[in-house]
């Protein structure tokens, strides 16, 4: 990269998200990292700067259910990294994935992958939209589950259907802009348990 692009990562603790987090900083992008985990995320930012002592890091612990913690996190990416190019909205949970019928589930269960996978994209994608500029992109994690069902899936399935809706809709309004909405769609078992980052391992397309 000749000019430092900031990119905003939710999920920056494991996964996917460690994975690109580490993948953009080696390749010279300032990157903003959240997580809900505060000690694992601790360890990705002194493991980036170790491996790449030029790397502007900045991160927050933060709930992305929480549109106040998601809008003071992106404030604060903005007045510490300048701006915001990118950003990518990784933060997920399976939630009882293959365990439960839709006759078995309790609404606790349902609100918490909800509130985590749809909600949570859709605070981050508002935020991030009200403080980007022309040309810029967000990508957000779907999933093979976001495009059919499964048996013993429905919430986490409704989530990931949800949040490739609201991906299109976002590319929709925001085209004049040159915003470009993506969806990463990313094998079920293979989305959120990877702890060594292997990007490669997780693409899924």
């Amino acid at each position: 990269m000749s000019q430092r692009k900031v990119i905003a990562i939710t999920g920056a603790a494991s996964g996917i998200g460690l994975a690109t987090a580490r993948l953009l900083a080696s390749r010279g992008a300032s990157v903003s990292l959240a997580d809900i985990q505060a000690d694992p995320l601790s360890a990705v930012v002194s493991s980036i700067q170790k491996s790449t002592p030029k790397a502007h890091v900045y991160h927050k612990v933060i709930n992305v259910a929480n549109p106040n913690e998601v809008a003071s996190w992106l404030d604060e990416t903005v007045k510490q990294l300048g701006g915001l190019h990118g950003a990518a909205n990784l933060a997920g949970v399976l939630g009882a994935l293959g365990v439960k019928k839709i006759s078995e589930m309790d609404d606790k269960e349902w609100d918490f992958v909800m509130d985590v996978n749809l909600r949570g994209v859709f605070n981050c994608i508002r935020a991030e939209l009200q403080r980007m500029g022309e040309g810029s992109s967000i990508v957000s994690a779907a999933s093979v589950a976001g495009l059919k069902g499964y048996p013993k899936s429905a919430a986490y399935s409704t989530s990931k259907h949800g949040v490739v809706g609201l991906t299109k809709c976002a590319a929709l309004e925001e085209g004049y802009r040159n915003i470009k909405g993506q969806l990463h769609r990313a094998r079920p078992h293979r989305y959120a348990y990877d702890k060594q980052g292997s990007f490669g391992d997780l693409v899924h397309r």
